[in-house]
């Protein structure tokens, strides 16, 4: 079976799993994941070297997993959209404090501009599981070896809404190329719930790419306005740890699995 088709069938819902079942796969995930980082450690400073390569191997594995069980929960929970105000500019300042040492680990210079004063009314999880999917896919196509590689976000506010543009300096894509990635037929399953996210939350995903010339991933999300759209309290905006959203979706890029989608 193919790798999309493991997570996405042909009518763009999520597989169904029996009650339950997500729960327990997540929870047999987490359990190995935990059992396995305590291995790493000790192996660390051990003469064990290939038993501490393999069991990093096998951490990394299982985080893949996690992030791809994550990715399939998206196309679900998008159906139960739980949007309150954000601002925009404290939510990026704390997703790329969680991400940019490892960044800083192929060499990848992160930043963003955006203004202080913007507040949006999304579902923060679900637009950090986006962001992060972009991340990814930024990393996997970017020569590690540049001296200016780069992965940049821009917000401008409009009117009612704000445009976030996504930009890295990587590889880039064809037409063809481009036009396959947005669809679950695609090799980037996560490129997929990026742009089911981005059609729920606001004006929908635009991509723009040459071969060479980098990726510029654009979409909307509806600025706070009005009583009726401030929530009285604000949710954890990132979660950082060894567990985390961060951890789970970095770890693909160095899993062989990850290089065979």
């Amino acid at each position: 079976m193919d790798f999309n088709d493991s997570i996405f069938n042909r009518n763009e819902s999520c597989l169904e799993l029996p009650d339950g079942m997500e729960d327990k796969i997540r929870s047999y995930l987490k359990r190995s994941e935990e059992n396995c980082l305590l291995a790493v450690d000790a192996l660390a400073d051990s003469d064990c070297k290939e038993e501490y390569y393999r069991a990093k191997e096998i951490l990394k594995s299982l985080r893949w997993c996690l992030g791809e069980l994550a990715n399939s929960e998206e196309l679900k929970r998008l159906a139960k959209y739980s949007p309150e105000r954000v601002n925009l500019y404290t939510y990026f300042e704390q997703l790329f404090d969680a991400c940019r040492e490892q960044m800083s680990e192929y060499g990848i210079l992160m930043s963003f501009d955006c203004e202080e004063d913007i507040d949006v009314f999304v579902d923060v999880d679900r637009l950090t599981v986006c962001l992060l999917n972009l991340i990814v896919n930024a990393v996997q196509n970017t020569d590690y070896t540049a001296e200016e590689a780069f992965i940049r976000i821009e917000a401008n506010a409009l009117e009612d809404e704000v445009i976030i543009d996504f930009i890295d300096n990587g590889y880039g894509m064809g037409e063809e190329e481009l036009e396959r990635v947005m669809s679950f037929e695609g090799p980037k399953g996560g490129l997929y719930v990026v742009n089911r996210f981005c059609k729920r939350a606001g004006s929908g995903l635009k991509l723009s790419s040459a071969v060479d010339e980098g990726f510029t991933a654009s979409f909307g999300l509806p600025l706070a306005k009005g009583a009726d759209r401030i929530l009285a309290s604000e949710k954890r905006l990132v979660k950082s740890g060894k567990n985390s959203l961060v951890a789970m979706y970095i770890s693909k890029l160095d899993d062989p699995m990850f290089n065979d989608m």
